[in-house]
C-alpha cells in the first residue's frame, strides 16, 4: 500500500510502472499517472481487509485500487446529501386525487393482479 513509485512533473500525480509486452516477447515498462491526492492499494490489500480500507475512505481518504500495477478503480467518500425536510405543499395544485382513490378495485383488475 502507499504512494506509487516515481515522480511526475511538479509532483502533481502518482506514477506506477506496470510491466507491458512490446512485440516479439520483449518486456518493457509503461508509466501510468493519476492524482496524487489518492493513495494506492493493491487488489490483494482490498481482498485481505476491505473493512479497514472502507474505514479509511469513510474518514475522508481517496484510494486507487491497482491490479498488476494498473489503476482499475477509485474508492472515495460519498458526499452525503443534506437532510432537510421537504417543503410543505411542494406539488400543490399539480394533481388532484380522485374521490374513489381508495375504493376497492373491480374484480377483473384484481384477477389480473393475482394472475388468475
Amino acid at each position: 500500500m502507499g504512494r506509487g513509485p516515481g515522480a511526475c512533473v511538479g509532483g502533481g500525480c502518482t506514477c506506477v510502472n506496470p510491466r507491458v509486452r512490446r512485440g516479439k516477447g520483449e518486456t518493457g515498462r509503461a508509466t501510468a499517472c493519476y492524482n496524487s491526492g489518492m493513495s494506492t492499494v493493491s487488489l490483494q490489500d482490498l481482498e485481505r481487509n476491505p473493512a479497514a480500507l472502507l474505514d479509511r475512505v469513510e474518514a475522508g481518504e481517496s484510494l486507487v485500487v491497482v491490479r498488476d500495477g494498473r489503476p482499475v478503480a477509485e474508492l472515495r467518500p460519498v458526499v452525503a446529501a443534506p437532510v432537510a425536510p421537504r417543503p410543505f405543499g411542494l406539488c400543490a395544485g399539480e394533481f388532484t386525487v380522485p374521490d374513489d382513490f381508495d375504493a376497492p378495485l373491480p374484480n377483473d383488475i384484481l384477477r389480473e393482479f393475482e394472475g388468475r
